[in-house]
């Protein structure tokens, strides 16, 4: 009921309407980028439907997510949902899945309409153009837990920074490594090597570069980072549940 409420609530939401049609124009606008570098057609014309797909995505789950549990917080509507026999945890799970179904539908959209066109093109798409597809939800699961984790803890606009700048930081984390090795100071050193091993690494997830060149992408590295992604997931849906447990509602 909860999920299915959410889902219902964020699939009419106006702002989520305008950006799938914008994300539609900027896909069916892919072959006037390519005419730029028509030797490299087939990779900016993947790369550019990639971008797209993957903006909306991120831009829906940070919006959405910021305000998800905070709007029921604010309007005190959350007292009727947990005066009914359930746990807090499930009710974090409900919202969970009603915005990542939600979000998921227009993706899948957005998908199909990406993948008619390059067939109207002839642009060919490979396996791993849809595995990068399916990484890219794995990243909108993992936002979407983090915003729901920071909703708790801070108004929608402060949530919705701290939640944009995990998900630039989950791709900054690639050049961090290398600064490790410049670092001389030992506490400077270790504190920075802490960081990059905690945090998630959502450049992990990003097959972009495989899919636009037609590369195939190994079993071992899509079931290990798929298993990563999910532990993030499960891990920050576990602080959000603990978060709403200690607050006195």
């Amino acid at each position: 009921s909860i999920a299915k409420n959410t889902f219902k609530e964020t699939s009419r939401n106006k702002i989520s309407l305008v950006l799938l049609g914008l994300s539609i124009a900027a896909i069916l606008l892919t072959k006037a980028v390519a005419f730029i570098s028509p030797e490299t057609e087939q990779k900016m014309v993947i790369d550019f439907g990639i971008f797209a797909i993957t903006f909306f995505g991120v831009i829906m789950a940070i919006f959405n997510g910021s305000n998800l549990i905070f709007k029921e917080l604010d309007k005190r509507t959350i007292y009727t949902v947990i005066s009914k026999p359930i746990d807090r945890y499930q009710f974090i799970l409900g919202k969970f899945f009603g915005l990542f179904f939600s979000i998921c539908g227009s993706l899948s959209f957005l998908v199909v309409t990406f993948s008619i066109y390059c067939i109207l093109i002839q642009i060919p798409l490979t396996l791993s153009f849809f595995w990068a597809i399916l990484f890219i939800f794995l990243q909108i699961c993992i936002i979407i837990s983090v915003s729901m984790v920071f909703s708790l803890v801070s108004a929608p606009l402060l949530s919705a920074t701290f939640t944009l700048m995990f998900y630039i930081f989950g791709y900054w984390l690639e050049g961090l490594k290398d600064l490790v090795n410049l670092i001389e100071n030992p506490l400077g050193k270790k504190i920075t090597e802490s960081v990059y091993n905690v945090m998630p690494k959502l450049f992990y997830m990003d097959f972009k570069y495989q899919a636009s060149h037609g590369l195939p992408i190994p079993i071992a590295d899509l079931a290990y980072v798929g298993v990563y992604g999910i532990a993030y997931v499960c891990l920050f849906l576990f602080l959000a549940s603990i978060l709403l447990n200690r607050k006195e509602l």
